[in-house]
């Protein structure tokens, strides 16, 4: 992006009612860009993505943390407004099909991880931890699910309705997820049947990974 149109896009960006104001951050506005600059972290993402490489950080606003596989995500689904060089429509076509690879490593971690939540929450233990462990469960099923069927994730927002709709998603899985995080109270018992659904729900997830999950999982390695 040049600074000229920047500026342009900023411009437009101001009109809108709310706006108090637009910057350009990163290389750009450092001075530093090059005609390089941002699509190598989009290439280096879509490289490890079909090497069956992702990493997950701690970010506000997504509670199950950023994986960066989203970034593949969000260059498939996007609608395309400018692309005169053709450069995101060369990198939208890395993104299909869906790479094996990266199934396989989101299914397995992530089955693993769902997995242990219910386990490491097994202990008694208040409320809010038990709560916290069992949404780490259930958002880790989602991104089996979705690995399963080759579907990019972007977001938790409205995941678990869309991974109830894919093929391999157990059925009434959204209905169960509603039923086990809507019925939390501080009643050891209540806390207990929570996490014999969700374990059910992990098992039943479990089965439908086939043979990417006949190996035992590893964890993932810290990011």
């Amino acid at each position: 992006m040049t600074i000229a149109l920047a500026r342009e896009v900023a411009a437009r960006v101001a009109a809108l009612d709310g706006v108090v104001a637009v910057a350009l951050g990163g290389s750009a506005g450092r001075g530093l860009a090059d005609d390089r600059s941002d699509l190598d972290l989009v290439d280096r993402v879509l490289d490890d993505c079909q090497a069956g490489r992702t990493t997950s950080h701690y970010q506000p606003g997504h509670p199950h943390g950023f994986h960066s596989h989203m970034y593949a995500g969000f260059i498939h689904h996007n609608l395309v407004l400018r692309d005169p060089a053709g450069a995101l429509a060369a990198r939208r076509a890395r993104t299909t099909p869906y790479p094996a690879a990266l199934r396989r490593t989101i299914v397995r971690r992530f089955a693993w991880e769902a997995g242990f939540a219910v386990e490491n929450a097994a202990a008694p233990a208040a409320r809010y931890h038990v709560s916290g462990c069992l949404f780490r469960s259930v958002a880790c099923l989602v991104q089996v699910l979705f690995a399963l069927d080759g579907r990019w994730f972007l977001n938790e927002k409205g995941s678990v309705a869309e991974a109830a709709t894919l093929p391999g998603a157990p059925p009434g899985f959204a209905a169960e997820v509603a039923a086990v995080l809507g019925g939390l109270g501080p009643d050891p018992a209540v806390l207990g049947a929570a996490l014999a659904r969700t374990g059910a729900l992990v098992a039943d997830v479990r089965d439908r990974g086939g043979g990417l999950l006949t190996e035992p999982a590893e964890p993932p390695s810290p990011s």
